[in-house]
Formats: structure tokens, C-alpha cells, sequence
């Protein structure tokens, strides 16, 4: 893929598969409360309600582990 991405052909690739409603939600969360604060989340919720909270914040963690192998693979 990264060959396609370099000769400037990466509209060939797959898009990615769209997200879950409930991942959909954990990712407005993450913009919304500007990261992890879990003390931001009532706020959100008042706004937002969420069907389910533990596997909204479990989705925040996997968003928070992924940006920081992002951010440790960087020079």
C-alpha cells in the first residue's frame, strides 16, 4: 500500500471499513473532551447520552493505547 501511497495511486486502496455507531461515539468523545478526562465525561454525557458505558471507556482506551504507539513511533 505504501508503494500506491509514493507513485501518488493511494485512491486505489480499500477506504477502511466504516466505524461502529458506539465507536463513532468514543471517537466524538475523544474530540470532545480534548483526550483522556475521564472528569470531562459527565459533561459529555449530559449532551450525549451513552447506552453503555464500559465498553464506551474500554473503546476510549484502545483510542488513547493507539495514539501513543503513534506518538512512540515517532522520531
Amino acid at each position: 500500500m505504501r508503494a500506491l501511497q509514493l507513485a501518488g495511486l493511494d485512491d486505489l486502496q480499500e477506504r477502511p471499513a466504516p466505524l461502529s455507531p458506539a465507536a463513532e461515539m468514543a471517537l466524538d468523545c475523544w474530540g470532545f473532551c480534548a483526550g483522556w478526562h475521564p472528569e470531562r465525561w459527565p459533561v459529555y454525557e449530559a449532551l450525549h447520552p451513552v447506552p453503555d458505558w464500559h465498553h464506551h471507556i474500554e473503546l476510549l482506551r484502545v483510542i488513547r493505547s493507539t495514539l501513543r504507539e503513534i506518538e512512540d513511533k515517532q522520531p
